[in-house]
């Protein structure tokens, strides 16, 4: 049963920690830190190499939460994005950040 949270929802922690969010375009930055210390924590809790984001329904995503995903591929953190709206496909590759991620186009 996934963790309801405002922003986050976790559906998965083994052996891929799964997340999926709520409607990142009320996002303020408080809640962006929260998300990136709920998604840091999770991974060091269950020693995840692997992060899946499920995008579904989700036309927008701030450039600060866009940063976080990017900072936790540079820190080794496999990224997988999956259900990612036309929109949010042209921002990454607009900010040339496609090759960061994995990106999947079906659902979980």
């Amino acid at each position: 049963m996934p963790i309801r949270h405002e922003v986050l929802r976790v559906y998965e922690t083994d052996p891929m920690v799964v997340i999926g969010l709520g409607d990142p375009a009320v996002l303020d930055p408080g809640q962006v830190a929260e998300c990136r210390e709920e998604i840091s924590a999770l991974m060091t809790l269950h020693d995840g190499k692997a992060l899946a984001v499920d995008l579904i329904d989700v036309q927008y995503i701030p450039s600060v939460l866009l940063g976080m995903l990017a900072s936790l591929t540079r820190l080794g953190t496999e990224v997988h994005l999956y259900n990612i709206s036309a929109e949010v496909r042209d921002v990454l590759e607009v900010t040339h950040l496609c090759p960061l991620f994995k990106i999947h186009e079906h659902v979980l």
